[in-house]
């Protein structure tokens, strides 16, 4: 079965993980010839998620890059699944642009 991400963890692992390590695995699951800007949207997807779920760290849950809806051909930046829910979007990520916009409950540090 092929994946519908391109990185899945759970948040403790997730937040132990090293960064690089992470956008490696990331870089390598996407098959596209990735543009810069959406390197940097990564990169910066990984620091702020690291700092969001780290009031978490102790909390099941798991986090997801790049999910793939299916049937839609659409993917999702970055799911949580935390004590049972499903919150998404914590960020919006102009990837074009580079810049990152904290929305709802990143901005308030609640899922």
């Amino acid at each position: 079965m092929i994946a519908r991400y391109f990185y899945q963890e759970d948040i403790a692992r997730f937040i132990a993980e090293d960064s690089e390590a992470i956008f490696g695995k990331i870089a390598h699951a996407d098959e596209m010839d990735t543009v810069s800007t959406q390197k940097f949207a990564w990169e910066q997807e990984i620091a702020i998620m690291k700092s969001v779920l780290l009031p978490y760290v102790y909390e099941p849950g798991r986090i997801i890059f790049e999910y793939t809806i299916p049937r839609m051909g659409k993917r999702i930046d970055v799911v949580v699944l935390l004590r049972e829910r499903i919150c998404t979007p914590f960020l919006v990520i102009k990837s074009h642009t580079g810049s990152v916009t904290l929305t709802g409950r990143a901005a308030t540090n609640r899922c």
